[in-house]
């Protein structure tokens, strides 16, 4: 990506017939444009925003991508806008912007040591801004416990936009992705979508493989009941985003009326260190009952 564009993409339901939810999507807007203006407030300014602040930009839309429900567009200084803002982004400090996008929705989305790499990583960056700039190490370390205050100031504070940037994800998409490339890139998935609107002590754990028994499913709200793995013979809901669960019989299905137990690939969310729901993506195979 070059300095000032901005990619917006929106993955699984409704996005894969090129659509997304128009209220949920006008939410998703303003929570984004929040988020990477304040950002860029704090960076290039190195203050808090103040109240009905905007940074001095515009978005020019450009056509999407036929194929996928993509957001193109166009960071690009207003009219009388500090130089300053636009010299950040010409500077390659964009991937420090949607970093601190990253950082905020890791951070909301219960992927806190995610999201300490991620400001690790902004950090080193700064620090080596600062030093070609011609100012010195000392005074860097100097100021950083302050920037990194800021940071978790901005952060707390960016929450309802948060909240308002992942709308669409779970009620009209599967997944937000937006800026950046690779780590640079600001990812959601319905799991930290979750987390973001039920604030709290959520950890979301990485993609994983288990093993669970099923003991029933709704069909309606895409749901199984199944064994809870910290606690046998007691019994919790696992939220299945599989496209595959759409059509009856599939493999979940054949797996409650059996009450077997099933091959799954997902992520574990926990509240306060339980174990509170189990988001389920693929199953690959019933395992048979030992004789």
């Amino acid at each position: 990506m070059e300095a000032g564009q901005i990619r917006i993409v929106y993955d699984g339901l409704d996005a894969d017939r090129h659509e997304v939810d128009m209220r949920l999507f006008g939410r998703s807007m303003i929570g984004i444009d929040k988020i990477v203006s304040d950002s860029l407030i704090y960076f290039t300014e190195q203050r808090r925003p103040r109240k009905g602040e905007r940074a001095p930009l515009v978005i020019h839309a450009q056509p999407p991508v036929e194929g996928s429900a993509e957001v193109f567009g166009a960071l690009a200084p207003a009219v009388g806008a500090l130089p300053l803002v636009w010299d950040f982004l010409n500077a390659g400090a964009g991937d420090i912007l949607w970093r601190s996008v990253s950082w905020v929705l890791d951070y909301h989305g219960g992927r806190r040591s995610q999201a300490d790499r991620q400001l690790d990583v902004i950090a080193s960056a700064l620090r080596q801004s600062e030093k070609a700039r011609s100012k010195t190490e000392e005074r860097w370390l100097e100021s950083e416990s302050q920037w990194r205050a800021g940071m978790f100031d901005l952060v707390h504070r960016l929450l309802p936009a948060a909240k308002n940037a992942v709308a669409p994800v779970g009620p009209s998409v599967e997944s937000l992705r937006l800026g950046g490339s690779g780590e640079a890139a600001a990812e959601v998935d319905v799991p930290m979508a979750e987390a973001i609107r039920h604030p709290g002590d959520v950890e979301v754990g990485d993609l994983e493989t288990m093993v669970v028994r099923v003991d029933g499913f709704q069909h309606h709200n895409k749901t199984l009941k199944i064994e809870r793995p910290d606690a046998p013979g007691s019994y919790m809901t696992a939220d299945v985003r599989d496209p595959a669960f759409d059509e009856a019989p599939n493999i979940y299905t054949q797996a409650a009326e059996q009450k077997a137990q099933l091959v799954i690939t997902g992520k574990k969310a926990l509240r306060s260190q339980k174990l509170e729901r189990i988001y389920i993506f693929h199953a690959s195979e019933i395992l048979p009952e030992a004789a």
